[in-house]
């Protein structure tokens, strides 16, 4: 979703990424909601989960607002390469 509304958007890279994480949170909830009704979810898991992922997404969104825009561009650039690489050989590991 990221390069997508950088491409069609006027927003700044910092916005861009803003404005995915907000819309994550619709996509996510609706979600959420399906999955608890089927009885679904691991809320242990949740629960031992939960703490860390807060954390981490606190400590992300502070090193997000310090990142410049090109250095933003770079990680995020970086992150999907990793993650192309990581689907592509995970079979072979």
């Amino acid at each position: 979703m990221v390069p997508l509304l950088g491409r069609l958007s006027q927003l700044k890279p910092h916005q861009v990424h803003a404005t995915s994480l907000v819309i994550v949170i619709f996509i996510a909830l609706s979600g959420m909601v399906i999955y608890i009704l089927r009885g679904e979810v691991d809320w242990t898991l949740v629960v031992e989960l939960a703490p860390g992922c807060v954390a981490g997404a606190f400590l992300g969104a502070r090193l997000m607002v310090k990142a410049t825009s090109q250095n933003l561009r770079l990680g995020f650039g970086a992150f999907l390469i990793f993650s192309a690489l990581w689907m592509i050989f995970k079979p072979f590991i």
